[in-house]
């Protein structure tokens, strides 16, 4: 009976499809899905359900108080102790706003090329007690504290100012970047991954590398030599390649996990080819983006907003994923709008399910997940 129970369990535990990655046309590629755990995931399989966003919702819909504080196109927002913290594109301008009320409360440093100045604050960053914001054209980070006093300043050169979604994250000890010397059409001769995490303590020092460029420098298409990605405060990571259906995960800089992300959106959009070719003339090949924004939660659950809506995953403790729900965001009146595309996500640490959006042209939306 003993041997029995034993080939029992051993079935049992043998049970589960073992999914074998595919073999794409880039070697890269190849290396990656072939380097840790694979499965598949079909995201048309949990039903939707309706995120309804009402009036009371919008924290704010424009934010302007006159014509010396102003930020009527917000790009990203950073919740930062009892404050919402905004940059825009084409300003020097970051506000601060009441977290609770969306008043808007302060200019964050001023306009300007010295310490504590700003003429295009791309980036906000929070790690402990500090706020970070990142002037692309000075490349140079600057500290504010709690109060939003200037602190200091250091250099720092590999993000640079594009229309992208992620360029730089970080916790307590990290910053993870999207290396933009290296996810360039052309990149600096040995430079072939992507994303990068540096010691807070020491930017110059780099801890880990990984997610390579998919097409070889001076090749198109380009597009898909980019990657979203999110870091959360266990130092687990989720990146993805926009154009491409599959998730990696990363466990203290390890790739623990692949997963294949399939539906029937995704079958509808017509890619380019994975084989690199010369540019054509001066224009590279249209990839359309099968994701818009990727959020690592504290509690080891995931957002990841796709063309079919937003997605909760739970990364488990034995570094499987489960996709747990599928929500559809509609507005109920005029003044809200559908978000189709979500610019910018943060999270209320003392409640994770409680969301700051940033559209794109939207209003600003405080949301409630069930």
């Amino acid at each position: 009976m003993r041997y029995l129970v034993l080939i029992f369990i051993l079935v049992s535990c043998n049970s589960k499809e073992q999914h074998i990655p595919p073999t794409t046309e880039s070697e890269s590629l190849n290396t990656m899905l072939t380097s840790a755990s694979y499965d598949i995931i079909d995201l048309d399989e949990v039903k939707v359900d309706t995120l309804i966003i009402t009036d009371e919702m919008i924290i704010f819909e424009e934010l302007y108080v006159d014509e010396d504080l102003a930020l009527p196109n917000p790009y990203k927002v950073k919740v930062f102790g009892d404050f919402l913290v905004f940059n825009s594109f084409g300003s020097s301008h970051v506000v601060a706003t009441d977290r609770h009320t969306g008043e808007p409360l302060q200019r964050i440093g001023r306009s300007g090329r010295g310490p504590g100045e700003f003429n295009s604050p791309f980036e906000l960053n929070t790690a402990g007690e500090f706020l970070y914001i990142y002037n692309s054209e000075l490349k140079m980070y600057s500290l504010f504290d709690t109060d939003l006093n200037y602190i200091r300043s250091f250099s720092f050169s590999p993000i640079q100012g594009a229309m992208f979604s992620n360029h730089a994250e970080m916790n307590d000890q990290y910053l993870l970047i999207l290396n933009h010397d290296v996810s360039n059409m052309h990149s600096e001769a040995g430079s072939t991954q992507m994303l990068e995490a540096r010691l807070i303590s020491d930017p110059d020092s780099i801890v880990f590398r990984s997610m390579p460029r998919l097409i070889p420098t001076g090749m198109q298409p380009s597009a898909y030599n980019n990657v979203l990605f999110s870091l959360n405060d266990q130092n687990r990571i989720a990146a993805v390649y926009p154009g491409l259906p599959f998730l990696f995960l990363f466990d203290n800089f390890e790739h623990t996990l692949t997963v294949k992300l399939e539906a029937a959106y995704m079958d509808s959009i017509q890619n380019p080819s994975l084989s690199p070719f010369p540019p054509r003339g001066n224009q590279g090949e249209r990839v359309s983006s099968l994701y818009r924004k990727i959020h690592y939660l504290p509690d080891n659950r995931l957002l990841l907003h796709t063309n079919s809506g937003l997605h909760l995953f739970k990364v488990e403790d034995n570094g499987r994923v489960t996709h747990k729900a599928r929500y559809h965001i509609e507005g109920e009146s005029e003044r809200v709008y559908n978000l189709t595309s979500i610019r910018s996500i943060d999270h209320n640490p003392e409640n994770p399910n409680e969301l700051y959006v940033v559209g794109w042209g939207e209003p600003v939306y405080r949301l409630i997940l069930p």
